[in-house]
């Protein structure tokens, strides 16, 4: 399975390029924001690569970033939504805003991007939902300097903290869930806790006037 492959484009197409890498090239498939940004003019490229394996074909897809990999993904996980359409969708918007309108079914952000209707953009917004949720909150902490991989017990210890101060279980993990969505800093745990209480005791001011 080829993941990542660093190389020259040595030809470009409507929908993909060919990367030659020690002395061979690879058709990679790519959206129309990927190939604009790759010139044939010698210098190395590095993409992240889904390989599609296919009753008749095995192609390459590449990508710039790990969350254009990880939404194209997303997106070839929903029924009836193939490799095509989601390169369409990732030409005509950024990952970063397809995650978002997926997290937030927003259906009029996606029925934006040209041939694709109604009832496919439904069905994605049903499928995509939580992997959307999930994949933001992971590149958040990412973006805020913290490490995916030790995260949910620390999450679980902030969790189990307010619980511990009386607050009910879905009302303290919504506050967490807040406080990762609105942060625009480094967050550390100290700092999440504080900003949780912070917004709880808000919350239940508000309620008592």
């Amino acid at each position: 399975m080829i993941s990542l492959i660093e190389g020259v484009a040595v030809r470009k197409g409507p929908d993909y390029l060919v990367l030659q890498t020690a002395g061979i090239g690879f058709t990679v498939y790519a959206s129309m924001r990927t190939l604009n940004t790759i010139g044939i003019n010698g210098n190395p490229v590095t993409l992240e690569i889904h390989t599609h394996i296919a009753q008749d074909s095995i192609k390459l897809y590449g990508f710039h970033s790990r969350l254009d990999l990880q939404v194209f993904e997303m997106l070839i996980a929903v029924n009836k939504i193939g490799p095509k359409i989601a390169l369409t969708m990732l030409s005509h918007l950024d990952a970063h805003s397809i995650l978002i309108a997926c997290r937030d079914n927003d259906s009029n952000r996606l029925l934006a991007i040209p041939g694709i209707g109604r009832k496919t953009i439904d069905r994605i917004l049903i499928e995509t939902k939580q992997t959307a949720i999930q994949l933001f909150e992971l590149h958040h902490l990412q973006d805020c300097g913290l490490n995916p991989a030790y995260f949910d017990a620390e999450l679980q210890d902030i969790l189990d903290a307010l619980i511990g101060l009386g607050f009910r279980p879905a009302e303290a993990q919504q506050s967490i869930n807040i406080v990762l969505k609105n942060s625009g800093e480094r967050l550390n745990s100290t700092l999440i806790l504080r900003e949780a209480l912070k917004h709880l005791r808000q919350h239940m001011s508000s309620h008592r006037e």
